[in-house]
């Protein structure tokens, strides 16, 4: 199974030609809130000329990892970085997505409203995230989202549960092993990652799961 995070809008060019063309199915999963805005919430705090305009109303702007934040203080200073500078879009578009509902080589599945580190959220954040994205992207694609990625890999028993009650059928993690068809909950899915800079043979070591048995050693 190949599943793509994010939504990139380079993938519309470098993937979806080929899985048509070779017959592939692919899962993407979509965050709700970067197709309106085109981008990412890390972009404005990966922005160092934005963040240190703001380090002295923001100290937290000055953490080397921005993923620590709680998602209400994240909100509180996303709003005031988003009033003051826009990006180029680099995220699909909410038409983009429904036009791809349509393919029959691709799913779409869920990855929240704003891609939060979702152990950051507060109960009601967590709720608002896991539900609105399956409801917004089931109303652009007219299809039931039953898929979920957690953002940045991050979850615990009362995401899934959470995952559960909002009506996934099962959800993807970050790690890198392979499945265990008699352990594995449908909710810890595990896969591995295959980054650009990558060649071809790792990358098919990677995705076999010999990788990570050959550097385990």
């Amino acid at each position: 199974m190949i599943t793509l995070d994010d939504a990139w809008l380079g993938n519309l060019t470098n993937v979806i030609p080929f899985i048509e063309q070779h017959h592939i199915p692919i899962t993407i999963f979509v965050a709700t809130q970067p197709l309106r805005d085109g981008v990412l919430w890390l972009n404005y705090f990966r922005d160092k000329a934005l963040c240190t305009q703001y380090e002295t109303t923001f100290p937290e702007l000055k953490l080397s990892n921005p993923k620590k934040l709680s998602t209400t203080r994240r909100n509180e200073i996303w709003e005031t970085l988003r009033n003051e500078k826009g990006y180029e879009r680099v995220i699909m578009s909410e038409q983009n997505i429904r036009e791809l509902s349509k393919n029959k080589y691709v799913t779409i599945g869920s990855h929240t409203v704003s891609h939060p580190v979702l152990p950051n959220c507060t109960k009601e954040e967590l709720q608002d995230e896991l539900s609105e994205s399956k409801r917004q992207l089931e109303e652009i694609t007219g299809c039931t989202v039953g898929s979920f990625a957690y953002p940045n890999g991050d979850y615990n028993g009362e995401i899934i549960r959470k995952c559960r009650k909002n009506g996934y059928e099962m959800a993807f993690t970050t790690e890198q092993r392979l499945l265990d068809i008699e352990k594995d909950s449908l909710y810890t899915l595990p896969r591995y990652c295959v980054p650009d800079k990558f060649g071809k043979y790792e990358s098919i070591a990677r995705a076999l799961g010999m990788w990570s048995k050959l550097f385990s050693l």
